[in-house]
């Protein structure tokens, strides 16, 4: 059963999780996404911050991956 949704679901509509009793998520998938989505928007502009930042420190990082991509094709 889900602990947000309150539906009973089959086991594999949850993600496993190893700490866990059984072995699985308390929350089914579709809760968990729409949970990650809504932690998203709350804080959307502190991501994208964090990503600017990110990409600044790590120029050199992405233009080697980008190389090694461009390689691959």
């Amino acid at each position: 059963m889900c602990k947000k949704c309150g539906e009973v679901k089959l086991k594999t509509e949850f993600d496993k999780r190893k700490d866990s009793i059984d072995g699985y998520r308390h929350i089914c998938r579709l809760c968990r996404i729409e949970k990650n989505k809504e932690w998203n928007r709350k804080h959307r502009k502190k991501l994208l911050l964090t990503m600017k930042k990110w990409r600044k420190a790590n120029r050199e990082k992405i233009k080697a991956y980008k190389k090694n991509k461009a390689v691959r094709k």
